[in-house]
């Protein structure tokens, strides 16, 4: 049960990010949609927990496919989208592909943190702390998985008390509005592109736990996560109905001790986040974990990060949604039963 808790805090905190518990994902995504919004909530923690199970299991022909040293050929996918090509070497597409994905989601995370210390500091000072948490993620990305999972369960805790006082204190001001002009195939498009994304995002924790765990356990961990999952996204969404901003929760929060409490969670959300997408874009570097690999994908993700956290979420997030749901097809398609790996 300890990896089972251990491993669902990791991935679950991986998903809340700065994005998350800023609200600024919530909005995009399900509040503004009203009630259909919430419907969606719903029905996206259930993804979560069956698209977290599924790649777990099959973490083999997935880290094979992805993170090969030697790219392999997906034959039959091959044969099918480029009949003149037997030898495109579909790995090689995708960590291309994947590593600018994993770079744009570390980017969002760092000027999340930016758009939320610009509200206390001056600019001068605000990059100065983005380039010392920045220093430092470059020797954090060393550590064990399990060393980061210690502080993300604790970071996890005190988060889901302080949105269950902040739903407690607001039952009052609740307005579930149906809005009748709702295109219900676009929000279930943007859902898909959000747990797309998400469940990209935590992919290398997924991995790592489908390594570690039994197929018993990935269940377990999968069940939890769905279930956390929902709450989260049901609680959140209802709160954040109606609500706009760069950061919807800390525009709700009253009281100023619960305030600072909450600025605090928003930077571990961005260190447990940027940690899960650096790692990501670090398992797809030729020469691995090293130093100089660290550098090169977080001054990469520093850069796009000036184009602004509400930018970034609003417009590219839904972009890049819609590009790792792809990438999830391409890679369920080349790991079925009825395809081989070359």
């Amino acid at each position: 049960m300890k990896k089972v808790i251990l491993f669902t805090s990791i991935i679950v905190g991986a998903i809340v990010g700065v994005g998350f518990i800023s609200g600024k994902e919530v909005v995009t995504f399900f509040a503004r949609f009203g009630v259909i919004g919430l419907l969606f909530s719903v029905f996206a923690g259930v993804c979560f927990g069956v698209l977290i199970y599924y790649f777990s299991i099959n973490n083999k022909n997935v880290s094979t496919l992805i993170y090969s040293k030697k790219p392999q050929n997906c034959v039959k996918t091959c044969e099918k989208w480029h009949q003149n090509n037997e030898k495109l070497q579909i790995s090689v597409i995708f960590q291309k592909v994947l590593l600018c994905v994993y770079v744009v989601i570390s980017a969002v995370m760092i000027s999340g943190f930016r758009s939320l210390f610009l509200n206390f500091l001056p600019a001068i000072f605000v990059e100065l702390v983005v380039f010392l948490i920045l220093g430092c993620l470059i020797f954090l990305l060393q550590f064990k998985t399990g060393d980061i999972g210690k502080i993300t369960f604790s970071f996890l805790l005190v988060f889901l008390v302080i949105i269950v006082v902040l739903f407690f204190q607001n039952v009052k001001n609740f307005e579930f509005v149906y809005k009748k002009r709702v295109n219900t195939i676009y929000v279930f498009c943007l859902m898909s592109f959000y747990v797309s994304m998400n469940v990209f995002t935590s992919l290398p924790l997924i991995l790592n736990a489908g390594k570690l765990l039994n197929k018993k356990q990935c269940k377990y961990v999968s069940f939890l996560i769905g279930i956390t999952m929902t709450i989260l996204l049901m609680v959140c969404t209802i709160l954040l109905f109606n609500k706009n901003g760069a950061m919807p929760i800390l525009d709700i929060i009253e009281n100023k001790i619960l305030y600072i409490i909450y600025v605090v969670l928003i930077v571990f959300g961005l260190l447990t986040t940027v940690y899960s997408s650096l790692q990501g874009c670090i398992n797809l570097c030729k020469n691995g974990n090293t130093f100089k690999n660290r550098v090169l994908v977080i001054y990469f993700s520093y850069i796009f990060s000036s184009f602004g956290f509400s930018v970034l979420v609003e417009k590219v997030y839904p972009l890049l949604g819609f590009i790792t749901m792809l990438a999830l097809i391409v890679i369920y398609l080349s790991i079925d039963k009825n395809r081989k790996i070359a």
